[in-house]
């Protein structure tokens, strides 16, 4: 009887468990067997640094002497086109287009002569050329004796400013002596000795450029001179040829011809170095529509030499960035490859271009191995300038 209890209680237990198993079976979810695929699609980049460069630039080379009257823009200076950069003294150059105008037409009218009457044209014109080598050679002995007795009235000018150049820099090492002296002594201002020397060091400055300006002046008189020794050597050649072809009228008139044409040719040269599009009148004007003027090489008052460059002109309009690319990753950059343009000027700012240009050849380049490549800048709002650092993201 008591056994039977027990299994009584026991088979009560295990209904009880599989009552409650059933129950927490019945409120359990089942899991759901869902795999989700999420594709997510990422574009590769190349990353590169580099600088703002302009494509475009203009060396204005000034190919005859002038003076500077007035230096309109400063150094690094933007400009519109038509914006006047300098004035310049054009009077000697336009002096020497109308001499050979005139020189031009007396050549015409002689040939005109020589072809009516060839050997008293001949005549006439070996008479005139002995009268002007006459002249050239008078002219000559004048230089040259104003070169050996420094009797040229501009160089006597410089001797005469150099002398008060150095009376004044005398002085003014006098007072800066007898300043740090009283300096020393506690007896006037450490801003008083740095005047003193300012003093000093300007009147150094001024006797050192007027003897720069004597040794320019003088060398510029020699070259007059030397001018002038070649022309009465070319003179007299041409007059010795005139002798040996009076009889020969026919050649005469070949050579008139091409003396003509010569002059021309020289006028023409001379014409052309003032129709350029960088000249207006008197004034360099910028001849693009945005630029940079850079190289400054003028100030007012200035004796510019010929074959002297003024300026450069940065076309700001054919900025592009230059950038470095990793020898490694050269293979994926394509031309035109889409780039995006990050400058370190303003970090909040980006610009869009694409790859214009892939060198052909690599360089080292802080101990790597790179590839320079050119990037179009397709929205410039002005920011960028040139020389700036850029990094860039180009695309695959």
């Amino acid at each position: 009887m008591k056994k039977k209890k027990v299994l009584i209680i026991i088979g009560a237990v295990i209904i009880l468990v599989v009552i409650i198993s059933a129950v927490a079976l019945k409120g359990k979810p089942k899991p759901e067997n869902t795999t989700e695929t999420t594709k997510t699609e990422t574009k590769q980049v190349i990353e590169a640094s580099g600088l703002v460069k302009v494509n475009k630039s203009k060396d204005v080379i000034l190919d005859f002497t002038s003076d500077v009257v007035n230096v309109a823009v400063k150094e690094g200076q933007k400009v519109k086109k038509g914006d006047i950069i300098m004035t310049l003294d054009l009077s000697d150059i336009k002096k020497d287009i109308i001499d050979k105008e005139r020189e031009l037409k007396i050549e015409k009218l002689e040939l005109s002569k020589l072809q009516k009457n060839a050997v008293s044209s001949t005549q006439n014109n070996i008479a005139s050329k002995e009268q002007e080598l006459g002249r050239m050679k008078s002219d000559l002995q004048v230089r040259e004796n104003y070169i050996k007795n420094n009797t040229e009235p501009d160089i006597v000018k410089l001797i005469n400013s150099i002398n008060i150049f150095e009376d004044d820099y005398a002085d003014a090492q006098k007072d800066y002596k007898q300043n740090q002296q009283l300096f020393d002594l506690g007896s006037i201002s450490k801003k008083e000795l740095d005047d003193s020397k300012s003093s000093l060091d300007n009147a150094e400055k001024s006797l050192s450029e007027a003897k720069l300006s004597l040794e320019s002046t003088k060398y510029s008189k020699q070259a007059e001179i030397d001018k002038l020794k070649s022309s009465i050597k070319q003179s007299t050649s041409e007059i010795a040829n005139l002798k040996l072809d009076l009889a020969q009228s026919g050649t005469n008139i070949n050579i008139e011809k091409e003396k003509a044409s010569k002059l021309e040719g020289e006028l023409k040269q001379l014409k052309n170095k003032l129709n350029k599009s960088h000249f207006s009148a008197n004034n360099l004007i910028c001849d693009i529509e945005n630029g940079v003027v850079v190289n400054l090489n003028a100030s007012n008052g200035a004796l510019i030499q010929s074959n002297t460059k003024l300026y450069i002109l940065l076309d700001l309009d054919s900025l592009v960035a230059e950038v470095e690319i990793p020898e490694e990753y050269v293979s994926v950059v394509k031309l035109g490859a889409e780039v995006r343009i990050l400058p370190t000027a303003d970090l909040s700012k980006e610009y869009r271009g694409k790859v214009i240009s892939i060198a052909e050849q690599a360089v080292e380049s802080n101990g790597n191995t790179v590839v320079k490549a050119q990037v179009s800048i397709d929205d410039n709002d002005g920011l960028l300038k040139p020389n700036f650092n850029v990094d860039v993201e180009i695309a695959e």
